[in-house]
């Protein structure tokens, strides 16, 4: 199977901006949901990076800091040329609206070219010489080296799923995360429904940018009652996937958030999406105990937080595939004109 192979050189200026894989979206025409794959942040840091030299201390608000950072982007010709046009739009963007910080210099096992894997699920893995065995959707590593995996599930073309294009900026914004957070998010370091629930809500406000559509037309629709009841178990993604369809339960509590920090602190819409999806990263790099960084970001521990989402009551599910009772999201939707940039980029 033929392949593209191309390598985007950036330079990489720091917008910061104070503030922000998605397993599948249900389309609404596709006849019954599938479960995903899994797109947890696989990198292993235990290695050392060449992406350039680490600036220390880091801090990725530091809008003067700037880095060269390259990406080899693979995409097999199993993925028509409307995919890989939308892909090349899709990385401008994001880009120019969420660069990689600089503080993705101190992260070991990191390299500049960062290489892109993209390939339809109809072939078989197009890449076996590489020394991992690619598959789903991730940030992924082996201790050495680490990839963004793109394999793009077949049915989302014959169902005209959207998913297909979000989870560019859902991976693209886990490598964002690493880059903020200096990767003390990975492997537990952030509760996972900050880190799920922030590419979650990212990718979704992507869709209804530049698509006109996305799940949040739907209420992200389902969300479980796990949200009001036990939070916590979305910490980790050690978790019943039917809790968390598609990380739209996660996705919830990040929106909730966002909501509690405009009634509670009168911050601005964009503000508080700002905080919800990057300051708690910046955060990191000072406090690595993610419990304390919240508070300290938000003024209000997890537990007095979680507390406040009893106010979303859960009913049955109007929908016969969901068998767990749900919660409506609309109240804390975000709203329909917001734009990325008005959030990462209009207050630097």
């Amino acid at each position: 199977m033929a392949r593209i192979a191309l390598i985007l050189a950036i330079g990489v200026s720091l917008l910061l901006i104070g503030c922000s894989a998605s397993p599948e979206i249900q389309d609404t025409d596709a006849p019954e949901p599938q479960e995903a794959q899994d797109t947890s942040i696989q990198a292993d840091s235990s290695e050392s990076m060449e992406a350039g030299d680490a600036l220390t201390p880091c801090d990725p608000s530091d809008r003067s800091a700037s880095i060269d950072f390259e990406y080899e982007v693979n995409v097999d010709t199993s993925l028509p040329d409307e995919w890989r046009n939308e892909f090349d739009t899709i990385f401008e963007v994001l880009q120019s609206v969420t660069p990689v910080s600089h503080c993705i210099s101190t992260v070991s096992g990191i390299q500049t070219p960062f290489p892109v894997f993209a390939w339809s699920s109809a072939v078989p893995n197009p890449w076996p010489e590489f020394p991992q065995d690619l598959s789903g959707a991730c940030i992924c590593g082996d201790g050495v080296d680490t990839w963004m995996a793109l394999e793009i599930t077949a049915e989302e073309f014959e169902y005209d799923s959207l998913h297909r294009y979000s989870v560019i900026a859902h991976e693209y914004f886990h490598l964002y995360q690493i880059s903020v957070s200096s990767n003390k998010m990975a492997n537990g370091g952030l509760a996972m429904w900050l880190v799920e629930g922030g590419a979650k809500v990212f990718e979704e406000l992507y869709l209804q940018q530049h698509f006109g559509k996305s799940e949040l037309d739907r209420s992200l629709f389902p969300i479980s009652f796990a949200v009001n009841s036990s939070p916590e178990i979305l910490e980790t993604y050690d978790r019943d996937y039917s809790l968390d369809v598609n990380y739209n339960s996660s996705a919830f509590l990040v929106l909730a958030l966002a909501d509690f920090l405009q009634e509670t602190q009168g911050a601005s819409e964009e503000r508080a999406l700002e905080m919800a999806l990057f300051d708690i990263l910046a955060e990191m790099n000072i406090e690595s105990d993610w419990r304390l960084a919240f508070a300290n970001v938000f003024g209000v521990t997890v537990n007095d937080f979680y507390a406040t989402l009893e106010k979303y009551p859960s009913t049955p599910s109007p929908e016969p595939w969901v068998e767990v009772d749900v919660v409506d999201g609309a109240q804390v939707m975000p709203s329909e004109g917001i734009t990325l940039e008005s959030i990462f980029v209009a207050g630097t």
